[in-house]
């Protein structure tokens, strides 16, 4: 590598953007092969395709307002439609616990050992799930492990 030759003391590190933006079309794709499966006058093919964006936004992020649903024909809030979309798919249940599971991974802090551990004991998880787009995944995680667990490291209170 040039940065290797050039900058001898420089830290390579991955930016956990691209990392999370490789998860999530990882999970775009199991959710477009479940949706595939249904009519597309169906409920299930209509909470995967127009309600696709919850699998992505945080929890936390919902409101708990409920809505009239004119396809559901009932008041719903958006944590409900979420429960509703796992529901339709054992495996995209499965999926989704395991992409939280990076996520809460990447919103903590830890001295890089503890990360490093963690991140091995998610891409353990990722093979052990027997869903193709997470071990494909768990490729990429275990070959960038270190840059990953870089990325953590703090400099003035910030991430790299």
């Amino acid at each position: 590598m040039v940065a290797q030759q050039h900058l001898k003391k420089a830290t390579i590190c991955v930016d956990s953007f691209h990392v999370i933006r490789n998860l999530n079309d990882s999970l775009d794709r199991i959710r477009v092969k479940i949706m595939r499966q249904f009519h597309s006058d169906s409920t299930e093919y209509y909470l995967l395709k127009q309600w696709k964006y919850l699998l992505f936004e945080r929890k936390s992020d919902f409101h708990n307002r409920p809505q009239y649903n004119r396809k559901l024909k009932r008041y719903i809030n958006k944590a409900q439609l979420l429960e509703n979309i796992l529901e339709i798919d054992p495996l995209l249940e499965k999926a989704y616990h395991l992409v939280e599971l990076y996520f809460n991974f990447n919103n903590t802090f830890l001295a890089f050992e503890e990360k490093m551990d963690n991140l091995m004991s998610i891409i353990s998880e990722y093979q052990q799930s027997n869903i193709p787009e997470l071990k494909q995944f768990r490729r990429t995680l275990y070959n960038w492990r270190v840059e990953i667990c870089h990325s953590f490291i703090l400099i003035d209170y910030r991430t790299i």
